[in-house]
Protein backbone atom coordinates (compact mmCIF):
# COMPACT_ATOMS: atom_id res chain seq x y z
CA UNK A 1 0.00 0.00 0.00
CA UNK A 2 2.63 2.21 0.86
CA UNK A 3 4.56 1.79 -2.40
CA UNK A 4 1.83 2.13 -4.24
CA UNK A 5 0.75 5.77 -2.47
CA UNK A 6 4.68 6.71 -3.55
CA UNK A 7 3.89 5.08 -6.79
CA UNK A 8 1.11 7.90 -7.12
CA UNK A 9 2.59 10.44 -5.83
CA UNK A 10 5.35 10.72 -7.99
CA UNK A 11 3.49 10.21 -11.39
CA UNK A 12 0.93 12.74 -9.97
CA UNK A 13 3.55 15.29 -9.86
CA UNK A 14 5.44 14.74 -12.84
CA UNK A 15 2.19 14.52 -14.87
CA UNK A 16 1.11 17.90 -13.37
CA UNK A 17 4.92 19.60 -14.24
CA UNK A 18 4.67 18.13 -17.77
CA UNK A 19 1.25 19.64 -18.24
CA UNK A 20 2.03 22.79 -17.06
CA UNK A 21 5.39 22.61 -19.18
CA UNK A 22 3.07 21.89 -22.45
CA UNK A 23 -0.13 23.55 -21.93
CA UNK A 24 -0.17 27.36 -22.60
CA UNK A 25 -2.05 30.13 -21.05
CA UNK A 26 -0.41 29.87 -17.50
CA UNK A 27 1.30 33.27 -17.59
CA UNK A 28 -1.57 34.79 -16.69
CA UNK A 29 -2.48 33.22 -13.70
CA UNK A 30 0.80 33.42 -12.76
CA UNK A 31 0.84 37.08 -12.75
CA UNK A 32 -2.59 37.11 -11.13
CA UNK A 33 -1.35 35.10 -8.12
CA UNK A 34 1.56 37.76 -8.19
CA UNK A 35 -0.31 40.27 -7.74
CA UNK A 36 -2.10 39.03 -4.82
CA UNK A 37 0.98 37.54 -3.17
CA UNK A 38 2.74 41.21 -3.46
CA UNK A 39 -0.65 42.91 -1.24
CA UNK A 40 -0.35 39.99 0.86
CA UNK A 41 3.66 40.63 1.14
CA UNK A 42 3.26 44.36 1.50
CA UNK A 43 0.61 43.42 4.55
CA UNK A 44 2.93 41.43 6.22
CA UNK A 45 5.33 44.56 6.44
CA UNK A 46 2.45 46.84 7.44
CA UNK A 47 2.10 44.41 10.29
CA UNK A 48 5.99 44.41 11.11
CA UNK A 49 5.87 47.62 10.77
CA UNK A 50 2.96 48.63 12.97
CA UNK A 51 4.62 46.25 15.88
CA UNK A 52 8.11 48.12 15.38
CA UNK A 53 5.95 51.26 15.49
CA UNK A 54 4.11 50.03 18.97
CA UNK A 55 8.32 49.32 20.62
CA UNK A 56 9.10 52.85 19.35
CA UNK A 57 6.31 54.55 21.34
CA UNK A 58 6.67 51.92 24.52
CA UNK A 59 9.98 52.18 24.56
CA UNK A 60 11.96 55.23 25.90
CA UNK A 61 8.79 57.35 27.51
CA UNK A 62 10.62 60.55 28.84
CA UNK A 63 9.42 62.93 31.79
CA UNK A 64 10.43 65.74 33.27
CA UNK A 65 10.96 65.97 37.06
CA UNK A 66 10.70 70.06 38.55
CA UNK A 67 12.83 70.24 41.39
CA UNK A 68 11.54 72.11 44.34
CA UNK A 69 13.21 75.77 44.70
CA UNK A 70 14.22 74.62 48.38
CA UNK A 71 16.36 71.46 47.11
CA UNK A 72 20.25 71.45 48.64
CA UNK A 73 22.40 70.25 46.02
CA UNK A 74 22.86 67.38 48.51
CA UNK A 75 19.30 66.55 47.96
CA UNK A 76 19.70 66.90 44.90
CA UNK A 77 22.51 64.66 44.20
CA UNK A 78 20.73 62.11 46.56
CA UNK A 79 17.57 61.68 44.21
CA UNK A 80 20.07 61.22 40.81
CA UNK A 81 21.81 58.73 42.19
CA UNK A 82 19.44 56.74 43.62
CA UNK A 83 17.45 57.27 40.16
CA UNK A 84 20.27 55.99 38.34
CA UNK A 85 20.56 53.00 40.31
CA UNK A 86 16.48 52.12 39.39
CA UNK A 87 16.29 49.28 36.34
CA UNK A 88 12.80 51.11 35.58
CA UNK A 89 14.78 53.96 34.43
CA UNK A 90 17.22 54.10 31.26
CA UNK A 91 18.89 57.33 31.49
CA UNK A 92 18.42 60.37 34.23
CA UNK A 93 20.01 63.99 32.96
CA UNK A 94 20.32 66.98 35.36
CA UNK A 95 19.59 70.42 34.12
CA UNK A 96 20.19 73.09 35.66
CA UNK A 97 18.03 76.96 34.75
CA UNK A 98 20.85 78.21 32.69
CA UNK A 99 20.81 75.21 30.44
CA UNK A 100 17.31 75.52 30.41
CA UNK A 101 17.40 78.65 29.58
CA UNK A 102 19.86 78.32 26.73
CA UNK A 103 17.64 74.94 25.29
CA UNK A 104 15.10 77.66 25.18
CA UNK A 105 16.66 79.92 23.47
CA UNK A 106 17.38 77.82 20.51
CA UNK A 107 13.61 76.47 20.72
CA UNK A 108 11.75 79.86 21.17
CA UNK A 109 14.19 82.75 20.52
CA UNK A 110 11.56 85.67 20.72
CA UNK A 111 10.31 84.44 24.73
CA UNK A 112 14.20 84.81 25.12
CA UNK A 113 14.54 87.95 23.60
CA UNK A 114 11.02 89.50 25.10
CA UNK A 115 12.71 87.88 28.77
CA UNK A 116 15.64 89.75 28.07
CA UNK A 117 13.80 93.00 26.65
CA UNK A 118 12.01 93.24 30.13
CA UNK A 119 15.51 92.22 32.01
CA UNK A 120 13.05 89.29 33.78
CA UNK A 121 14.90 86.91 35.85
CA UNK A 122 15.61 82.92 34.91
CA UNK A 123 11.79 81.58 34.86
CA UNK A 124 12.93 78.41 34.29
CA UNK A 125 12.80 76.33 36.93
CA UNK A 126 15.44 73.39 37.22
CA UNK A 127 14.36 69.82 36.75
CA UNK A 128 15.64 66.05 36.12
CA UNK A 129 14.55 64.69 32.46
CA UNK A 130 13.89 60.84 33.11
CA UNK A 131 13.86 58.40 30.42
CA UNK A 132 11.88 55.19 31.29
CA UNK A 133 13.01 51.63 29.77
CA UNK A 134 9.42 51.00 29.05
CA UNK A 135 5.99 52.43 29.09
CA UNK A 136 5.07 49.39 31.39
CA UNK A 137 7.36 50.85 33.52
CA UNK A 138 5.81 53.78 34.56
CA UNK A 139 3.52 52.84 37.54
CA UNK A 140 6.83 51.62 39.25
CA UNK A 141 8.59 54.96 37.87
CA UNK A 142 5.67 56.70 39.63
CA UNK A 143 5.49 54.98 43.27
CA UNK A 144 9.40 55.02 43.15
CA UNK A 145 8.77 58.87 43.03
CA UNK A 146 5.83 59.15 44.91
CA UNK A 147 8.33 58.03 48.22
CA UNK A 148 7.80 60.74 51.05
CA UNK A 149 11.89 60.91 50.92
CA UNK A 150 11.48 63.14 47.71
CA UNK A 151 8.75 65.07 48.72
CA UNK A 152 11.19 68.32 49.49
CA UNK A 153 12.99 67.53 46.12
CA UNK A 154 10.27 66.80 43.31
CA UNK A 155 7.74 68.99 42.32
CA UNK A 156 4.10 67.63 43.31
CA UNK A 157 2.37 68.36 40.89
CA UNK A 158 4.32 66.56 38.11
CA UNK A 159 2.00 63.72 38.72
CA UNK A 160 -0.94 64.96 37.05
CA UNK A 161 1.23 66.37 33.86
CA UNK A 162 3.15 62.95 33.43
CA UNK A 163 -0.08 61.10 33.68
CA UNK A 164 -1.61 63.08 30.95
CA UNK A 165 0.96 62.23 28.82
CA UNK A 166 1.01 58.72 30.11
CA UNK A 167 -2.73 58.87 28.83
CA UNK A 168 -1.97 60.05 25.66
CA UNK A 169 0.65 57.68 24.64
CA UNK A 170 -1.60 55.01 25.83
CA UNK A 171 -4.49 55.98 23.61
CA UNK A 172 -1.77 56.18 20.22
CA UNK A 173 -0.97 52.58 21.12
CA UNK A 174 -4.64 51.51 21.10
CA UNK A 175 -4.69 52.78 17.74
CA UNK A 176 -1.38 51.30 16.23
CA UNK A 177 -2.94 48.24 17.99
CA UNK A 178 -6.25 48.28 16.35
CA UNK A 179 -4.45 49.05 12.51
CA UNK A 180 -2.30 45.74 13.29
CA UNK A 181 -5.26 43.99 13.81
CA UNK A 182 -6.56 45.18 10.94
CA UNK A 183 -3.93 44.40 8.85
CA UNK A 184 -4.08 41.08 10.29
CA UNK A 185 -7.78 40.65 9.13
CA UNK A 186 -6.78 42.14 5.31
CA UNK A 187 -3.75 39.08 5.46
CA UNK A 188 -6.57 36.86 6.29
CA UNK A 189 -8.84 37.86 3.81
CA UNK A 190 -6.12 37.95 0.99
CA UNK A 191 -5.78 34.64 1.67
CA UNK A 192 -9.09 33.81 1.13
CA UNK A 193 -9.29 35.45 -1.84
CA UNK A 194 -6.39 33.23 -3.11
CA UNK A 195 -7.81 30.19 -2.43
CA UNK A 196 -10.73 31.11 -4.14
CA UNK A 197 -8.44 31.50 -6.97
CA UNK A 198 -6.78 28.78 -6.91
CA UNK A 199 -10.05 26.55 -7.07
CA UNK A 200 -11.23 28.45 -10.07
CA UNK A 201 -8.18 27.76 -11.96
CA UNK A 202 -8.25 24.14 -10.94
CA UNK A 203 -12.27 24.19 -11.56
CA UNK A 204 -11.72 25.51 -14.92
CA UNK A 205 -8.22 23.83 -16.02
CA UNK A 206 -10.73 20.55 -15.14
CA UNK A 207 -13.26 21.23 -16.89
CA UNK A 208 -10.57 21.35 -20.04
CA UNK A 209 -9.64 18.33 -19.27
CA UNK A 210 -12.57 16.41 -18.71
CA UNK A 211 -12.46 13.30 -21.23
CA UNK A 212 -9.14 12.79 -19.30
CA UNK A 213 -10.94 12.48 -15.97
CA UNK A 214 -13.39 10.58 -17.88
CA UNK A 215 -10.92 7.82 -18.75
CA UNK A 216 -8.92 7.87 -15.52
CA UNK A 217 -12.46 7.16 -13.74
CA UNK A 218 -13.20 4.53 -16.20
CA UNK A 219 -10.38 2.87 -15.67
CA UNK A 220 -10.82 2.86 -11.82
CA UNK A 221 -8.20 5.29 -11.20
CA UNK A 222 -7.57 7.22 -7.62
CA UNK A 223 -8.91 10.38 -6.65
CA UNK A 224 -5.56 11.04 -5.09
CA UNK A 225 -3.78 10.66 -9.05
CA UNK A 226 -6.59 12.10 -10.70
CA UNK A 227 -6.00 15.12 -8.29
CA UNK A 228 -2.47 15.34 -7.70
CA UNK A 229 -1.62 16.84 -11.18
CA UNK A 230 -3.74 19.73 -11.01
CA UNK A 231 -2.29 20.51 -7.26
CA UNK A 232 1.12 20.48 -8.55
CA UNK A 233 0.44 22.72 -11.69
CA UNK A 234 -1.21 25.55 -9.18
CA UNK A 235 1.35 24.67 -6.34
CA UNK A 236 4.27 25.41 -8.74
CA UNK A 237 2.13 28.26 -10.14
CA UNK A 238 1.82 29.32 -6.58
CA UNK A 239 5.20 29.21 -5.40
CA UNK A 240 6.85 30.70 -8.47
CA UNK A 241 4.67 33.40 -7.57
CA UNK A 242 5.75 33.82 -4.29
CA UNK A 243 9.27 33.84 -5.37
CA UNK A 244 8.64 36.94 -7.65
CA UNK A 245 6.25 38.73 -4.90
CA UNK A 246 9.93 37.93 -2.73
CA UNK A 247 12.04 39.41 -5.01
CA UNK A 248 9.90 42.47 -5.18
CA UNK A 249 9.46 42.80 -1.54
CA UNK A 250 13.19 42.65 -0.73
CA UNK A 251 13.62 45.22 -4.00
CA UNK A 252 11.19 47.87 -2.24
CA UNK A 253 12.27 47.40 1.08
CA UNK A 254 16.24 48.42 -0.32
CA UNK A 255 14.46 51.37 -2.52
CA UNK A 256 12.28 52.46 0.55
CA UNK A 257 14.98 55.01 2.09
CA UNK A 258 15.88 55.88 -1.34
CA UNK A 259 12.16 57.18 -2.31
CA UNK A 260 11.62 58.27 1.48
CA UNK A 261 14.61 59.88 2.15
CA UNK A 262 13.13 60.56 5.87
CA UNK A 263 13.18 56.62 6.60
CA UNK A 264 17.16 56.64 5.58
CA UNK A 265 19.53 55.96 8.68
CA UNK A 266 20.06 60.22 9.39
CA UNK A 267 16.49 60.49 8.60
CA UNK A 268 13.04 62.20 10.69
CA UNK A 269 12.18 58.87 10.98
CA UNK A 270 15.50 56.98 12.06
CA UNK A 271 14.30 55.83 15.01
CA UNK A 272 11.55 54.00 13.83
CA UNK A 273 13.82 52.37 11.07
CA UNK A 274 15.86 51.23 14.27
CA UNK A 275 13.17 49.79 16.00
CA UNK A 276 11.82 47.76 12.51
CA UNK A 277 14.99 46.62 10.94
CA UNK A 278 15.56 43.59 13.75
CA UNK A 279 12.27 42.92 13.26
CA UNK A 280 12.73 42.51 9.90
CA UNK A 281 15.95 40.60 9.98
CA UNK A 282 14.39 38.53 12.72
CA UNK A 283 10.55 37.53 11.25
CA UNK A 284 10.57 38.28 7.64
CA UNK A 285 13.01 35.40 6.86
CA UNK A 286 10.58 33.18 9.27
CA UNK A 287 7.52 34.20 7.43
CA UNK A 288 8.86 33.67 3.93
CA UNK A 289 9.73 30.32 4.79
CA UNK A 290 6.49 29.48 6.37
CA UNK A 291 4.57 30.84 2.97
CA UNK A 292 7.02 28.48 1.05
CA UNK A 293 5.82 25.61 3.07
CA UNK A 294 2.68 26.67 3.22
CA UNK A 295 1.65 27.20 -0.79
CA UNK A 296 1.99 23.46 -1.22
CA UNK A 297 -0.76 22.91 1.36
CA UNK A 298 -3.04 25.77 -0.11
CA UNK A 299 -2.74 24.43 -3.69
CA UNK A 300 -4.01 20.96 -2.68
CA UNK A 301 -7.04 22.21 -0.57
CA UNK A 302 -7.62 24.65 -3.20
CA UNK A 303 -7.37 22.06 -6.01
CA UNK A 304 -9.56 19.12 -3.98
CA UNK A 305 -11.97 21.96 -3.48
CA UNK A 306 -12.07 22.89 -7.46
CA UNK A 307 -12.86 19.08 -8.31
CA UNK A 308 -14.46 18.30 -5.34
CA UNK A 309 -17.66 18.07 -7.51
CA UNK A 310 -16.30 15.93 -9.97
CA UNK A 311 -14.58 13.47 -7.65
CA UNK A 312 -17.93 13.07 -5.76
CA UNK A 313 -20.08 12.67 -8.67
CA UNK A 314 -21.67 9.25 -9.28
CA UNK A 315 -22.28 10.16 -12.53
CA UNK A 316 -19.20 9.42 -14.91
CA UNK A 317 -20.70 12.28 -17.62
CA UNK A 318 -18.24 14.42 -19.51
CA UNK A 319 -18.49 18.28 -18.29
CA UNK A 320 -18.49 20.32 -21.00
CA UNK A 321 -17.58 23.91 -21.22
Amino acid sequence: MSSSTFLIFTRGLKRGLVTLRRERGWLTTLLSLTGILVLAQLFVFMAIAGQGLESLIRSRMDVRLEILEGATDVQIREFFSAAKGQPTIHDVQYITKEQAYEAERLRDPQLISFLETLKLTNPFPETFNVTLRSLNDYDAFVAFVQNPQWSKIIDPNFLSKSTDQEKSIRELLKVTQAARLLVLAFLALTAFVLLFILMELVRRRSLLRSEEILIERLFGAHDLSVLLPFATESAALLVAALLVSMGLLIGFLFLLPTVFPVLASEGVFSGLRAQVDPLLRTFLPAFLSLELIIAPVLAFVGAWFGMRPQLRSRQLVVARL
